[in-house]
């Protein structure tokens, strides 16, 4: 089971069934899991604190940092649903320890990116969303074939939990992303092509904004750009003035579906090229047909 589609399924289900259903169901489906992340657990922790089960939302802090060897980026456990733990003995020392954890792995950060030659003639780069890494990049996009086109992937250097990273939504990439792409040969491509899943778009929007024409072609897949709005327009005249043609696919019940919309919306007003996939039953997360999604998308421009 992949653990994108397990969170979109307790999101929803605690929308609708609340704290102890959704707890329930999490306990079963995660055995599921070859290798739960960090958040599972955290998810684990807050559903069982919601349920006033104190000891066993301790418990499941306990194994992921302790046993399991995780940390969190400080301020995640200072979530209102662990309050009812937040004074406990074992959870002070357990935050201590994920904090000191985070601090050495903050030192060690940077842009990763996996290009190490020059091979075909065109390029695609992949931008991770938060929570993500290259690794879960690299499992989404496995099965996409693109004719003639290198698929590259770029990691954010900012880490949001055991090895697992985001992009800050109040920081600008642009200028870091830009000195990597002229070490990558970035230029000498016939075609580029900046492809991004949820906050991975919103980082692609400002680059290409900072430098217009930096890609012939920007795929932005569940396109988190909602605390963008107030930028919208002037992201969208970038998009126009440098000919950058984008490719949108979403689904239907993302809860940013509202800005994603505005964003196509505002590019055909502003005389671009936009195409848009909006995908019925789909919440914020990868199409499974990604590929075919992908080909039919773009290569059928």
């Amino acid at each position: 089971m992949e653990e994108s589609v397990l969170i979109n399924e307790i999101l929803e289900m605690f929308d609708k069934k609340g704290a102890r259903a959704t707890y329930e169901k999490l306990l079963e489906d995660y055995k599921r899991l070859s290798n739960p992340s960090p958040n599972i657990y955290l998810f684990l922790a807050s559903l069982a604190a919601l349920n006033n089960l104190n000891e066993e939302a301790l418990e499941w802090l306990r194994i992921s940092i302790e046993d399991k060897g995780n940390w969190y980026r400080p301020g995640m456990l200072d979530d209102k649903d662990l309050r009812v733990i937040r004074d406990e003995k074992k959870f002070i020392e357990l935050v201590k320890l994920s904090d000191s954890r985070y601090e050495s792995a903050f030192r060690r950060g940077s842009l990763k990116c996996t290009w190490s030659r020059k091979t075909l003639d065109n390029i695609a780069l992949v931008l991770h969303g938060n929570k993500q890494d290259n690794n879960i990049s690299k499992e989404c996009w496995e099965s996409v074939k693109l004719d003639n086109f290198q698929i590259e992937y770029l990691q954010s250097p900012d880490i949001d939990s055991e090895e697992l990273c985001w992009w800050k939504y109040d920081t600008d990439y642009s200028g870091v992303i830009l000195k990597l792409l002229s070490g990558i040969s970035w230029n000498s491509y016939k075609s580029r092509m900046l492809c991004g899943f949820s906050s991975g778009c919103d980082v692609i929007l400002k680059l290409i904004n900072e430098r217009k024409k930096v890609c012939e072609r920007a795929i932005l897949i569940a396109p988190w750009v909602k605390h963008l709005d107030n930028e919208m327009d002037m992201i969208v005249k970038s998009l126009v003035d440098s000919n950058t043609h984008i490719f949108i696919i979403c689904g239907e019940k993302d809860s940013n579906i509202k800005s994603v919309k505005r964003l196509e919306r505002l590019i055909q007003e502003y005389g671009g090229f936009v195409k848009a996939l909006y995908l019925e039953g789909v919440y914020h997360t990868y199409p499974n047909n990604l590929s075919v999604l992908i080909n039919d998308l773009v290569l059928g421009e």
